[in-house]
């Protein structure tokens, strides 16, 4: 058994993350943004327990839960997505609001490792009460739009149909335990079976054969004349139109072929992908039947972000400015009680303040500051204080020096 002094214990267990500052600042600073995109559409926040009741996730994603019994002697498991725990909100406690708009961010865990880690952060949103492709289209256009607000510019949604994706089967002569295949074969990417079950005569046999980028334009005739329409390809025809209207349509483009891990989706589903990160920034669909554990039969559609991808990602694209800090604040011998006041008061005013708490020398003190990023570093003196400008102020509440910081 270790202790807190062996190796084993000065590293945390594999597979689960620690961030140090400046890490951990860049992740809050893109779940705020996303949030406040998310809050500008209508979505409020909530916060879910970090465990369930192991049966709540039977069925979804309880078999990638970590498990564990209570002192009552109940299984409970950490939540491995937060979907299920917002079905089971919305269907109890919040069953007599429609249409309901939920947002969050929340810790996740997994038993089976996704990109070598049990635990990451999500941030998404869920809508639940309406259906049809309106909701749909608020729902992925969100998720394109928050991108967009992050400042990325190389991003695009897969977006797919299982409607769609079982009338192509069904079209391709496969029966049920056919299209189980299929579907096995396309959520594992196995592409050697799953052209042995197609064959190259149908169209998605073709779309596999040859893949590529198809937009809904290049597409939908094509599945009208081959399926004759029906609800799935009319919801698509209004998600894309929805897109185009939002100015977003050049964000998205079909993958008829796109099987989202959770066995809950029933409807649209998509996932969103950014160079030069390999797995996917997030994803979601429509979830028609997940409230029926609950007792609800409510629609509903929604869509997670992975936060550490997307903080990969933004890094890359767009690197987020740091907060900045404005002032470090240092003070003479004999001045530190003055010091400390000025300190407050600068923060009363909206800036970022850092006190010196130990006598180093003034160059010292600037060498110090440049190195955290700090704007200007304010030394407070027996008689008056002086100022070091090191950077233009990172956010300033005022314009020119502020007033009162003596």
């Amino acid at each position: 058994m270790s202790g807190p002094g062996d190796a084993a214990g000065a590293q945390p267990p594999d597979g689960f993350a620690e961030l140090l500052p400046g890490e951990a600042a860049c992740h809050r600073r893109v779940e705020d943004l996303l949030l406040g995109s998310f809050r500008r559409w209508g979505y409020d926040e909530v916060i879910t327990p970090s465990c369930e009741h192991y049966h709540t996730l039977a069925g979804t994603c309880g078999e990638e839960a970590f498990k564990f019994v209570d002192h009552r002697g109940r299984i409970l498991a950490l939540r491995p997505d937060v979907t299920p725990s917002i079905a089971r909100l919305a269907a109890t406690r919040l069953a007599g609001v429609s249409p309901l708009r939920l947002c969050y961010r929340a810790q996740v865990f997994r038993s089976q490792q996704q990109e070598g880690w049990h635990e990451w952060g999500q941030a998404g949103a869920e809508l639940v009460g309406p259906g049809g492709p309106g909701a749909d289209g608020e729902i992925l256009a969100l998720a394109l739009q928050s991108l967009q607000e992050l400042g990325l510019d190389s991003f695009q949604a897969a977006v797919g149909h299982r409607g769609l994706l079982e009338a192509l089967l069904e079209a391709a002569g496969l029966g049920h335990q056919g299209q189980a295949r299929a579907l096995d074969a396309l959520r594992r990417r196995d592409l050697v079976t799953l052209k042995s079950l197609l064959g190259s005569g149908s169209l998605l046999g073709k779309l596999v054969a040859h893949p590529a980028r198809w937009s809904a334009g290049q597409l939908l005739p094509e599945l009208e004349n081959q399926l004759g329409g029906g609800t799935a390809l009319m919801e698509i025809h209004a998600i894309f139109a929805m897109l185009e209207a939002a100015g977003l349509s050049h964000r998205a483009y079909l993958d008829l072929g796109l099987v989202r891990g959770p066995a809950y989706y029933t409807g649209m589903v998509f996932d969103i992908y950014a160079p030069p990160v390999r797995r996917a920034l997030g994803g979601g669909g429509r979830y028609d039947r997940l409230l029926q554990a609950f007792g609800s039969s409510r629609p509903a559609t929604g869509f997670s972000f992975d936060v550490p991808a997307l903080v990969q990602a933004v890094k890359e694209q767009c690197p987020l400015q740091a907060g900045g800090r404005d002032y470090y604040v240092v003070p003479v011998p004999g001045r530190e009680q003055a010091a400390f006041a000025c300190a407050v008061r600068l923060r009363r005013r909206g800036y970022t303040v850092e006190l010196a708490l130990d006598p180093s020398g003034v160059e010292n003190a600037l060498a110090w500051a440049r190195d955290r990023g700090f704007a200007r570093v304010l030394l407070v003196g027996n008689s008056e204080n002086s100022e070091v400008v090191l950077a233009s102020m990172s956010r300033p509440p005022g314009q020119g020096r502020p007033a009162g910081i003596h």
